[in-house]
């Protein structure tokens, strides 16, 4: 899958200048503009450890990053779907005018949101409804329900799966 992107790298290699961070931030960061002000917003444990959203608040728009897919299943293997859901539902109740950009996918409204919402809620739902001796196979092999089945990355579906399934016997074999 992920054959055609590290040959990308390699051969532009010698073009990539890595770059080291000259500000960090803990939480946030307000940067005044002559024009408007955005706000960089720290999400942890999302769809990886450390994710940052952009705020134009005056402008009613969040740049999500990959916090946020829209029409697309997003890859959540390196990150914490309960606190994403949660960073996703905080963003649920902001004004309805609000505005956001995905990381993936067209721009839109709070329902592109919810769509993610739900989509991480349906994916541990489909783990959860699994007796603990279910074959792994079984459980991957699960189909797309229809809510999703036309979304785009559809070959992160089971890889998801995979992902909530191991976590859950993890989980199982600490109790």
């Amino acid at each position: 899958m992920w054959v055609a992107y590290f040959e990308g790298m390699v051969e532009n290699s010698h073009r990539v200048v890595t770059t080291l961070p000259n500000l960090v931030f803990n939480d946030s960061l307000r940067i005044h503009g002559t024009r408007r002000d955005i706000l960089l917003v720290e999400y942890r444990n999302g769809h990886t450890g450390s994710d940052v959203a952009m705020v134009l608040a005056t402008d009613h728009i969040v740049f999500a990053g990959d916090l946020l897919f829209n029409g697309r299943h997003a890859w959540i293997g390196d990150g914490d779907p309960e606190a994403w859901t949660s960073h996703l539902q905080g963003w649920s109740r902001l004004p309805d005018k609000t505005r956001f950009v995905p990381g993936h996918g067209q721009p839109g409204d709070k329902g592109i949101v919810q769509g993610m919402i739900e989509y991480l809620t349906t994916l541990k739902e489909v783990v959860a409804a699994y007796p603990k001796d279910t074959p792994d196979s079984t459980v991957t092999g699960t189909a797309v329900s229809d809510r999703f089945k036309d979304w785009k990355l559809r070959r992160f579906y089971p890889m998801n799966l995979s992902f909530l399934w191991e976590r859950r016997k993890t989980a199982d074999t600490r109790q």
